[in-house]
C-alpha cells in the first residue's frame, strides 16, 4: 500500500543518506519542535513525530538513534498526550533499544573497552541489528535511551501501564546498575515511576519483576526492593486499605529470601570414616557447581526489605498492623516446607531461617517506631527466653561452626531486639512480673561456654541489654535483684566470665549515674575480693571501675565500704 511504498522509499534514502545528514536532521526536527511544537501540536504530531518513528524503528547507526531518542523526547515533552496514536510503536521500540544496548554487554567485563569493540547487540523487537565499534559508542546509546524515558514517562506515566513489567526488568540490568554513568539515572527513572505512576499499576510490576531481578544479582535486587519501598510513601489511605493484603503477602516473600534463596547449609557431622566425609565434600561441591549465580549477600537484602517494610508499616493504623505483625510471627515459627529444594538441613531447629529474618526485622522495627513497637514484645517474650536458654543457644554445639552458627546469630539478633524494647519502654511494659521473668535467663548468657570470639561479641550485647533493662525498670529493689545475679558471676572459675561481669557492673555505673550508689554496700565486697584476682584482666578492669565510683563519690572513698 501508499504507506508501505512510502516506507520502503524512506529506508532507501537511509541508505545512501550519510548518518551525519541524518543526525543533523533530526536534531533540527528536536529545535524545531522545542520551540514551536507546543503552538503548532498538528502539524508536529502529523509531520515530524512519523518521520523520527521511522527511523527509530528502521536505523541501526548509534548516533542517529541517539539523536530521534533525543528528538522523541523532545516531541513527548511539548505535545503530551498528543502523541498517543504512536505509542504503540516506539515505546516498544525504545525499551528494545535500552534491552539490547544495556544487556548485549551482560556476560562481558562492564567497562572494558576491549571486551566491547565491534560489539554488536540483537534489538528485540526486530529491528535492525546495531553496531558498536567501541564502549563509548554503546553508552552514548544507552544514556539516549535513559534521557528519552524519564520524559516520556513524566508525561507520558497515564499510558505505560503495558510496558511496565518489560521496562522495570530492563532498566535492572547488571550491565546498567555498574555503570557510574547510567546507574544515577536509572535510580532517576525508576523515582519518576514511583512518584507518577499509580500503586495498583506498579505493585503487579513490582512483583512480577522480583524472580528477574534475583537473576540479574544483587544491585537488581536492592533497586526492586527500595522501588517498592518508594511506591509505599507514596501510598494514599485508601489505597493502603485496598492493597495492604496483596502487599504484606508480597513483603513476607521477600522476607523469605534467606529461606528460599540462601538456604543454611547443614552442619558438618563428625563422620566415622574419611569416606563419608569425602562423599559429603564432594556432594557440597556439586551444589555449588549448581548454585553458580550472582553473588548476593543476604544480609544487605533483608536490610533492605525491613526499610522498604517500616515505610510499608508507617502507612498502617493499628488495627491494620497487629493482624500482620502476628501473621508475620506464626510465620516465622511455623516450621516452612520446602518444594523446591532436595537438600535437607539436619540439626538446624524448627523455622531457624525464617526466625533469623524475623528477628533482624524485629530489631529493625523496634529501633524506628521505638516505644510504639515495644508493647508488640509481649509476642515475643515467651519465644525469646525459651530460646536464649536453651543448650544450643546457650554454649552451642560441636558440630557447629566456630564462625558462621546460625544458632549463635539468632540469639545475638533476640538480645538486640530486646535491648531496644528497654531502650524504649516509657510506659513501664518491663512491669515488676516481666522482670522476674528475663532476670536469670538474661544474667546467664554470661556463662555462656561459646567459643572466645563468640562469647566476645555475646558479653558485649549481653552487657548493654542489662544496662537497658536496668533503667527501664528503674526501682532499686529490682536494680538489687538484677546487680546481685551479675554479681554472683564474678566469682565463676572461668575468667572471662569474671570479667564480663565486672564489665556489667561498670555498665550499670555509667547508666545509673549517682543512682548506683544504692548499690554500692553490697557490690563493694565483691570488688574488694576482684582486686586481688588471679587474672590481670579482671584485676585491671575492677580498678578502672573503682576509679570512676571514687570519682562519683565525691569526699567518700570506695575503702570505706570494704
Amino acid at each position: 500500500d501508499a504507506d508501505d511504498a512510502d516506507d520502503d522509499e524512506m529506508a532507501t534514502g537511509r541508505a545512501f543518506e550519510p548518518a551525519a545528514n541524518r543526525q543533523v536532521s533530526l536534531l533540527t526536527m528536536e529545535i524545531l519542535a522545542r520551540n514551536f511544537a507546543a503552538e503548532h501540536a498538528d502539524r508536529f504530531v502529523q509531520s515530524t513525530l512519523p518521520v523520527l518513528v521511522s527511523a527509530l524503528e528502521r536505523d541501526r547507526e548509534h548516533v542517529v538513534l541517539a539523536s530521534a531518542l533525543i528528538c522523541l523526547a523532545t516531541h513527548c515533552a511539548e505535545l503530551g498526550p498528543r502523541v498517543l496514536p504512536l505509542l504503540p510503536r516506539f515505546m516498544p521500540r525504545v525499551i528494545a533499544l535500552l534491552e539490547a544496548t544495556g544487556g548485549a554487554a551482560s556476560s562481558r567485563h562492564v567497562g572494558s573497552a576491549k571486551a566491547l569493540t565491534a560489539a554488536s547487540a540483537t534489538v528485540a523487537d526486530g529491528g535492525p541489528e546495531l553496531q558498536f565499534a567501541s564502549d563509548t559508542e554503546r553508552v552514548l546509546l544507552l544514556q539516549s535511551v535513559l534521557s528519552s524515558l524519564e520524559v516520556i514517562v513524566s508525561r507520558m506515566h497515564r499510558f505505560l501501564s503495558p510496558y511496565l513489567t518489560r521496562l522495570l526488568v530492563a532498566v535492572l540490568q547488571p550491565t546498567l546498575l555498574a555503570r557510574h554513568t547510567t546507574a544515577p539515572q536509572v535510580d532517576r527513572l525508576l523515582g519518576l515511576l514511583a512518584e507518577n505512576v499509580k500503586p495498583r499499576l506498579l505493585l503487579p510490576t513490582i512483583m512480577e519483576s522480583y524472580q528477574p531481578a534475583i537473576g540479574a544479582g544483587q544491585e537488581a535486587l536492592l533497586r526492586v526492593v527500595a522501588f517498592l519501598g518508594a511506591v509505599c510513601e507514596n501510598l494514599s489511605a485508601q489505597v493502603v486499605v485496598t492493597q495492604q493484603k496483596r502487599l504484606f503477602r508480597f513483603f513476607l516473600e521477600l522476607l523469605d529470601y534467606r529461606h528460599r534463596h540462601a538456604p543454611l547449609l547443614p552442619p558438618a557431622k563428625l563422620s566415622k570414616s574419611n569416606k563419608t566425609q569425602k562423599k559429603r565434600k564432594q556432594q557440597q561441591q556439586e551444589t555449588d557447581e549448581e548454585k553458580k549465580a550472582p553473588q548476593i549477600d543476604t544480609l544487605v537484602v533483608e536490610d533492605a526489605v525491613s526499610a522498604s517494610f517500616l515505610k510499608f508499616v508507617l502507612k498502617l493504623n493499628e488495627d491494620l498492623f497487629k493482624p500482620k505483625f502476628l501473621l508475620a510471627l506464626d510465620w516465622a515459627l511455623t516450621k516452612p516446607v520446602r518444594t523446591d529444594c532436595e537438600q535437607v538441613h539436619l540439626g538446624q531447629p524448627v523455622g531457624l531461617e525464617r526466625a533469623l529474618t524475623f528477628f533482624r526485622l524485629v530489631g529493625h522495627l523496634a529501633r524506628n517506631l521505638r516505644a510504639i513497637f515495644v508493647p508488640y514484645f509481649g509476642y515475643l517474650l515467651d519465644a525469646c527466653l525459651a530460646y536464649l536458654q536453651s543448650k544450643a543457644a546457650l554454649h552451642g554445639s560441636a558440630d557447629a561452626s566456630d564462625e558462621a552458627d546460625p544458632r549463635f546469630e539468632l540469639m545475638l539478633y533476640m538480645l538486640e531486639a530486646l535491648r531496644e524494647c528497654f531502650r524504649h519502654d516509657q510506659e513501664q511494659f518491663v512491669s515488676r512480673e516481666r522482670f522476674l521473668k528475663l532476670l536469670k535467663p538474661l544474667t546467664g548468657l554470661l556463662s555462656s561456654r561459646r567459643p572466645l570470639a563468640q562469647y566476645s561479641r555475646l558479653a558485649d550485647l549481653v552487657r548493654e541489654t542489662l544496662a537497658q533493662l536496668a533503667v527501664c525498670v528503674n526501682n532499686d529493689v529490682l536494680w538489687k535483684a538484677l546487680n546481685y545475679e551479675v554479681l554472683l558471676h564474678a566469682r565463676d572459675a572461668n575468667p572471662r566470665v569474671r570479667y564480663a561481669a565486672v564489665k556489667t557492673i561498670h555498665e550499670f555505673h555509667a547508666q545509673l549515674r549517682e543512682s548506683f550508689l544504692v548499690l554500692l554496700p553490697e557490690t563493694a565486697p565483691f570488688l574488694d575480693e576482684l582486686m586481688e584476682d588471679s587474672d590481670e584482666g579482671v584485676e585491671k578492669a575492677t580498678q578502672e571501675l573503682l576509679l570512676e565510683i571514687d570519682a562519683l563519690l565525691g569526699d567518700e572513698k570506695i575503702e570505706d565500704y570494704f
